[in-house]
């Protein structure tokens, strides 16, 4: 049974920490695979490459981009907080404004 989430951002005890990494798999690929990959792809196309090289090399970078997403959960799972309040620490008090702003005019351009 699915239940609403009524944790902050205290630390999650170890005994509720349930996202192994081939639990989180389709949730890393679907922030990564996203419309912006097709996009790339079609870029690719546009500027020369064949199809199977465009698809490569799409497929190439989001594999190569799991890496530091891996690495930046290590941190929440050895700490039980979520990504976004241990960030907190690097970008000050305004929290993620700066990483939210280079997503979003990623998304956008």
């Amino acid at each position: 049974m699915r239940r609403i989430e009524h944790s902050g951002t205290e630390p999650v005890p170890v005994t509720n920490r349930v996202g192994h990494p081939t639990r989180m798999f389709r949730l890393w690929f679907a922030v990564t695979a996203s419309v912006v990959s097709v996009a790339l792809g079609a870029r690719l196309i546009a500027l020369g490459l064949n199809v199977l090289e465009a698809a490569v090399s799409a497929l190439l970078g989001i594999a190569l981009s799991f890496i530091p997403v891996g690495l930046g959960t290590l941190a929440g799972k050895r700490t039980g907080q979520p990504a976004m309040v241990l960030s907190r620490a690097t970008f000050g008090l305004v929290g993620n404004v700066v990483p939210t702003a280079l997503v979003v005019l990623m998304r956008v351009v």
